[in-house]
């Protein structure tokens, strides 16, 4: 399955090529999904540009075969024939030279594993390289169309091959190339009636956003854990793309539907943030995507502080009607966070709960989250004698090990059975170290709570301090 899309070499124009036959093969996907989709080998270790060379544009796994596309347009000989000159070359994107090259790292990366590198082009097959290397036995007869060679050539060609890449493994090397000639992805994608053009559209902006944030940020590995979503979307499910970011510069070269840059807006320090001015910003975009679009289901990207991830999710929470999907990445993992009521099985596995009780009648509830190896209770505890803050119970949940998506509801869930249990609680003091995407999860879920008095760590202080006060209110 598809690892990975990256942007190939060139001018608009190629990049353009390239998106559009990656929209070509997923809707191919979607239309005839193959059946290792939810196989072990569909996320084994992408390759990446930089180690293995020019086959990485795509990366795909079927049928126990890895697919190495590499997508080009030729901009100097549109509709030619690939040459001798062309494979010759070692200028040339079409360089035999390169591409073994890419074999060899390939080979020595899956030895044991079958693959085929595939260049995608503008420029058609000349045949040139057909049977160069076992002229009677036509073992390349399926991988080159079948145009005639004079046997001169076929001996000059097999001897620079030879030269440029050495003996070993080349019949086995030439046998894995395979050429495919597309003179417009977009034309075919847009002229066969498979999807509904808003989906096309969507599938096209999604490889665009990828390509283009893999060129901004080329040391980071990428992988889709929303590509088995994105084959099974319908017409009605397009998600809603919106970005929040207030811990670094707005990506704008990122394409989303909505979008708000905190970051620009805060210049001084951590006190000193409105964050009600946040808040309102936030639900102005509400009201708008309600104004704009029907669409509910809302996918959503950020880099935030946890105070804004709370307000996002109470903000679009649950009773408004809005489903909310978040992207939490983690190392070299991205998955898809979203929360369902209907979970059978509660269990988490490796978390630990810890109850502290006070002997006066307060109607303070802490609870303290720590899912980060951050130490979060002593530090809130300073921060609660400091301020001569009572409390009726300290709630700890600690889990350090990392959270994956289907762990996400049952979590959830857990602590709003422990904050609903709790009687006579009028204020909730929220102390958290958690990530970004469990936050926003859980003022999504934050209904028919008390007044929740949200914390944010200071660097400098090296402690927490209040931010925002979550109160319930109808939401319009």
């Amino acid at each position: 399955m598809t690892e990975k899309f990256k942007s190939g070499a060139g001018i608009q124009e190629g990049f353009e090529f390239q998106y559009w036959y990656g929209v070509k093969l997923i809707i191919d996907w979607k239309i005839s999904p193959p059946k290792d989709l939810n196989d072990p080998p569909w996320l084994k270790e992408e390759i990446g540009r930089n180690e293995y060379g020019i086959f990485d544009d795509i990366l795909m796994y079927k049928n126990s075969y890895y697919f190495f596309y590499q997508v080009k347009k030729a901009f100097s000989n549109i509709g030619g024939l690939i040459s001798e000159n062309d494979l010759l070359d070692d200028d040339s994107k079409l360089s035999i030279l390169e591409m073994h090259s890419s074999y060899k790292k390939i080979k020595k990366k899956y030895p044991n594993e079958n693959f085929y590198l595939i260049n995608i082009s503008n420029k058609a097959i000349s045949g040139i390289l057909r049977e160069i290397i076992v002229p009677n036995e036509n073992r390349l007869e399926d991988s080159f169309i079948k145009n005639s060679v004079r046997k001169a050539e076929k001996i000059k060609l097999r001897e620079a091959i030879n030269e440029k890449c050495g003996k070993n493994d080349i019949v086995d090397f030439l046998k894995k190339l395979r050429f495919v000639y597309f003179e417009n992805p977009k034309f075919e994608v847009n002229h066969e009636p498979i999807l509904p053009a808003n989906i096309t559209q969507y599938i096209y902006n999604w490889v665009k956003k990828i390509a283009q944030k893999e060129i901004k940020n080329s040391e980071n590995k990428i992988s889709y854990g929303d590509f088995k979503f994105l084959l099974n979307i319908d017409e009605l499910e397009i998600p809603l793309r919106v970005g929040f970011y207030s811990k670094s510069e707005f990506p704008s070269d990122i394409l989303y539907d909505y979008s708000i840059d905190f970051y620009s807006q805060i210049v001084g320090p951590l006190n000193e943030i409105d964050w009600n001015k946040f808040r309102e910003q936030i639900e102005n975009l509400r009201k708008k995507i309600i104004t704009e679009n029907q669409n509910r289901l809302i996918r959503i990207e950020a880099l935030s502080h946890l105070t804004l991830g709370y307000i996002i999710g109470f903000v679009f929470r649950s009773t408004t009607g809005f489903k909310l999907q978040v992207l939490q990445r983690f190392k070299d993992l991205e998955e898809n966070w979203g929360y369902e009521s209907t979970i059978n099985d509660k269990n988490i596995e490796n978390i630990e709960i810890n109850t502290i009780l006070s002997n006066n009648n307060s109607n303070n509830l802490i609870l303290c989250l720590e899912f980060t190896n951050k130490p979060v209770k002593h530090l809130a505890k300073e921060y609660l004698t400091k301020n001569n803050i009572d409390y009726k119970e300290i709630t700890e949940i600690i889990k350090t090990d990392p959270i994956y998506a289907n762990q996400v509801s049952k979590i959830i869930f857990n602590i709003n059975s422990l904050i609903t249990k709790v009687k006579g609680i009028e204020t909730i003091h929220l102390f958290g170290a958690i990530p970004l995407a469990l936050a926003i999860l859980l003022g999504y879920n934050f209904n028919a709570m008390p007044t929740i008095q949200l914390y944010e760590f200071d660097m400098i202080e090296r402690n927490y301090m209040p931010s925002y006060k979550l109160k319930q209110k109808r939401s319009k």
